[in-house]
């Protein structure tokens, strides 16, 4: 386990896999303070390898997210982010300029944030209050009070090789709410962890 105590640390290029929770302990970290994660690979079970006190923000920047997300007790703050699953969060949560190719699910008694994301869909609790802004769907079903929101296929260049940046006539571009391109927009360092998340499964270490 990464157990963060300090305020405002960060953690660089991780890769988190994690198992069965009844065959082994799941590895994660566990934010005590606000801190951050930059260029993360998570993948394996679905079990929350992220963790952190109920207070306490954790920010998750640039990174590949290969299986399901769980945001179950802790403020999880996603931005630039490739998330190949779906999410499960309580707290109040933001997701900002994500790609995610899973179901979002919002519950809880927070509200929550997603802007500038390309999303398959997302389901919401009764009651639950929540802010979604400049997002795409896959799917139908747009929730009530979205803004600037639309459905459409976001057209990836090829995500059989982790590459969901998008091609010249997608209709995410120039839609986000800084008059950029909606979705993950990949740095020089994400597309070599896209290499080596490819690697690593080709190796039989991950699998997604």
């Amino acid at each position: 386990m990464v157990d963060i105590r300090a305020e405002g640390v960060m953690v660089r290029r991780i890769a988190i896999v994690t198992y069965d929770p009844s065959e082994h302990t799941p590895a994660c970290v566990y934010f005590r303070t606000p801190a951050s994660i930059k260029s993360l690979i998570l993948s394996g079970a679905n079990v929350p390898a992220l963790r952190g006190e109920g207070s306490v923000t954790g920010q998750i920047i640039d990174s590949l997210i290969l299986s399901s997300f769980r945001a179950l007790w802790w403020k999880a703050s996603l931005r630039n982010c490739l998330v190949l699953n779906g999410m499960d969060l309580l707290r109040r949560c933001e997701v900002e300029g994500c790609v995610v190719q899973g179901v979002i699910h919002l519950g809880g008694r927070k509200g929550h944030l997603i802007r500038d994301t390309i999303v398959l869909e997302v389901t919401i609790d009764a009651g639950i209050p929540y802010q979604i802004e400049n997002c795409a769907f896959v799917k139908p079903g747009i929730p009530g009070g979205a803004k600037n929101s639309f459905v459409a296929n976001p057209r990836f260049r090829d995500p059989a090789i982790l590459d969901y940046r998008l091609i010249p006539d997608s209709p995410c571009i120039g839609k986000a709410s800084d008059g950029g391109d909606i979705g993950c927009r990949y740095t020089p360092e994400m597309i070599e962890m896209c290499k080596v998340a490819l690697e690593l499964r080709a190796r039989g270490i991950i699998k997604f």
